[in-house]
């Protein structure tokens, strides 16, 4: 028969087994929502974070009337998902249409020529597919934010498992084409513009907390997602390119430098790399720039940078990861090689770039 002694010390052995588990719960918790892991990703070299495709010409579009996308899930499912991320990020998606790169085929036998196939899908199936299977892992950082994400998560998990096991169906993807080949991801272009001003220094923005993807984080001076409004354009991703930068920047530029395609081992998504070059300073465009008419939503800072400090700044700060392979990748393409590894040993000041300006918020 128990004894009083007995009970008191098994409830004693249980509740430190429970505080143990509940313990270690939030630490994983914690590692998950903190943004830890995120940060982590700059002790990686950028051209290991992304899978890549350069001295490509896109010789032709093919407009799709129908998309090759399948979705592994049914729109209320979608929903469910789409909620899920909103909560995680603290923001308020919207539906908009977007453009899914479906194929690259070689024009001819020149590899280096090709015609892109495009078609239409939802940015809420990009949300529900790519972001769900890849997920960024943006930071959540209140307790109690991170506590309702996690049942968030909890209760969605049954769905989030039928999108990996849809998409891991196509394999391991190991470059650009496997990922664009896996018809259960909706493989939403992106554009990724680096500006570089008369003295040579590139334009880096900091993104706000407030948009959908990416927030919070390091980018390049211009990027933006190719939509509906570009399907039809000559070249849908250079009308894309044009029309981010006038409404982030109000700059008008007529041609750009097309450097390829990559693809971030997060997010899975196609992201055309584009630079061009100004013949004013940063300085001298602020006034213009001041005036664009999202500036305040998508930018909380600009920094311009010499294309020699590039590479610090890059390994230094949290940017992303198509970000940090641009600039690496424009520094080592202009002289300017310096070892990713060996940057992250010494301390570097990002705010000696800084442009300084106040935006209304």
């Amino acid at each position: 028969m128990e004894t009083v002694k007995d009970v008191f010390e098994n409830i004693v052995a249980n509740l430190i087994t429970a505080i143990i588990i509940g313990f270690s719960a939030y630490i994983v918790l914690y590692y998950r929502m903190s943004g830890i892991n995120q940060a982590f990703r700059r002790l990686i070299h950028p051209k290991r974070r992304v899978f890549a495709l350069h001295d490509l010409q896109i010789n032709s579009i093919n407009r799709l009337e129908t998309s090759n996308f399948l979705s592994p899930i049914s729109e209320y499912e979608r929903e469910i998902l789409v909620k899920l991320h909103a909560a995680r990020n603290g923001s308020n998606p919207h539906n908009g249409i977007c453009i899914r790169l479906d194929s690259l085929t070689s024009v001819s036998n020149d590899k280096n020529q090709v015609t892109a196939h495009i078609s239409k899908v939802g940015f809420f199936d990009f949300i529900a597919t790519n972001l769900t299977a890849y997920p960024a892992n943006a930071p959540i950082l209140s307790f109690r934010s991170q506590i309702a994400a996690a049942i968030r998560s909890f209760r969605s998990f049954g769905i989030i498992q039928q999108v990996l096991n849809e998409t891991q169906k196509y394999g391991q993807p190991t470059k650009v084409e496997d990922v664009l080949e896996n018809r259960s991801l909706a493989n939403i272009i992106a554009v990724s513009i680096l500006i570089i001003d008369s003295t040579g220094r590139i334009g880096i923005v900091e993104r706000t907390t407030r948009v959908a993807v990416s927030s919070g984080n390091y980018g390049a001076t211009c990027a933006g997602t190719v939509s509906n409004v570009d399907f039809d354009c000559e070249n849908p991703f250079v009308s894309c390119s044009l029309r981010e930068i006038k409404e982030e920047l109000n700059l008008d530029l007529e041609s750009l430098n097309f450097d390829g395609i990559v693809v971030p081992k997060q997010k899975m998504q196609p992201i055309f790399l584009y630079h061009v070059s100004v013949d004013q300073t940063w300085e001298e465009l602020l006034p213009v720039i001041q005036q664009a008419r999202d500036i305040s939503f998508e930018t909380d800072a600009l920094y311009a940078v010499p294309v020699d400090q590039a590479v610090k700044f890059a390994s230094h700060s949290r940017m992303t990861d198509t970000a940090a392979y641009q600039v690496w990748r424009y520094a080592v393409k202009n002289g300017h090689a310096h070892r990713w590894y060996t940057t992250l040993l010494f301390p570097f000041d990002l705010s000696c770039y800084l442009v300084p300006w106040k935006l209304d918020k």
